[in-house]
């Protein structure tokens, strides 16, 4: 089954249009970006404890100035948000990394290795600690 590939453009989640048709994805890209970025979503109401999408990586974004600190939080916040995968068998191993490549931005890098598989699948986020702030609160 496909699923419209949500990407991630300013900040916020966009569907990408290639030739007048939308990109297309097996899912696995959707999964992460809504359990890392997502804090409440109307498919949780009919998840199982265990699948739904709670994030904390939102509330940092708009509560704590980028440090050190704070990249290890969104580090472990990360991993509790896509655990699920690995209790559910999606995942083998998930490993995330971030840095401060510069002021103001996180590079958030994920990477999946699922079950029997030689190979992982990357996923990395470069987000603008001040837009993001920006962003979260206008959604509020």
């Amino acid at each position: 089954m496909k699923d419209l590939q949500l990407v991630y453009s300013d900040g916020a989640p966009d569907i990408e249009v290639v030739n007048g048709m939308p990109k297309m994805s097996g899912g696995l890209s959707n999964a992460v970006y809504l359990s890392l970025f997502v804090s409440e979503w109307w498919g949780n109401s009919e998840s199982e404890t265990e699948e739904k999408f709670i994030s904390e990586i939102p509330e940092i974004l708009v509560s704590n100035p980028l440090t050190n600190q704070t990249r290890l939080n969104i580090i472990e916040a990360a991993q509790e948000s896509l655990s699920w995968m690995i209790d559910l068998g999606i995942a083998a191993e998930i490993e995330i990394t971030a840095s401060i490549p510069s002021k103001g931005t996180l590079n958030l890098a994920v990477e999946i290795t699922e079950p029997e598989q030689d190979e992982s699948t990357n996923f990395t986020y470069a987000l603008n600690w001040d837009a993001q702030e920006v962003f979260m609160k206008e959604e509020e």
